[in-house]
């Protein structure tokens, strides 16, 4: 936990401009497949070289990218969100997860926010789904109000200068009938968003591990 705090405080301290360079966008087939976006910045921060500069980037991007779902972070133990974060939580028993042991929680502070634990009971993964929200304002990721394909996009990078994102279409995504997707990785967890087949947001999800 204190190394999420220490993240973040590096964060704000280290905040500089930066600029967006988006290539071959296309809304209507989910970006093209292959389009990778990525945010360069510039200025004065630490002294940092190499393997410790990528490290301390995914570290703090990591911690900034967590907390804008909730205050619970990946990997904290079920049993410390009341003890150590004075967190409630509320199951939500859907479609009899209970019998698996695969249901979805949810703390007052983000109501939104379905939170899923592993067999070892630490936080696996979040995901929001956006009806939830109707028009209001999704923190996640700094989403904003935005649900269309191209805006949420622009308004991640600027959220989390120098990620790289890459969209994949209907076809390629493999999420369902008429539902593309984009995601990426920020150290050692990986973020995918989903959109209905007309570009707008459906879901946005948050994984301890890349690659799922």
């Amino acid at each position: 936990m204190s190394q999420i705090v220490g993240a973040l405080a590096i964060l704000v301290a280290s905040t500089m401009p930066f600029h967006v360079d988006l290539a071959h966008a296309s809304a209507r087939d989910g970006f093209a497949h292959g389009l990778i976006a990525t945010a360069d910045r510039q200025g004065e921060g630490q002294q940092l070289t190499g393997t410790d500069r990528a490290v301390g980037n995914d570290e703090v991007m990591l911690a900034k990218a967590d907390r804008s779902f909730s205050e619970f972070p990946l990997g904290t133990d079920r049993n410390d969100a009341l003890d150590l974060l004075q967190l409630q939580l509320r199951e939500i028993i859907e479609n009899d997860c209970d019998l698996n042991g695969t249901c979805d929680w949810l703390i007052a502070s983000a109501p939104h926010v379905r939170h899923r634990f592993d067999e070892n009971g630490l936080v696996e993964s979040k995901h929001i789904i956006v009806d939830d929200y109707g028009n209001g304002e999704i923190r996640a990721l700094g989403i904003g109000n935005e649900r269309i394909t191209e805006r949420v996009i622009d308004n991640i990078i600027a959220f989390l200068p120098g990620v790289e994102i890459t969209c994949l279409s209907v076809d390629e995504a493999g999420e369902g009938e008429g539902r593309s997707s984009c995601g990426g990785s920020i150290g050692e967890a990986h973020f995918k968003l989903i959109f209905a087949d007309t570009d707008i947001l459906q879901e946005v999800h948050l994984y301890r591990y890349s690659g799922i």
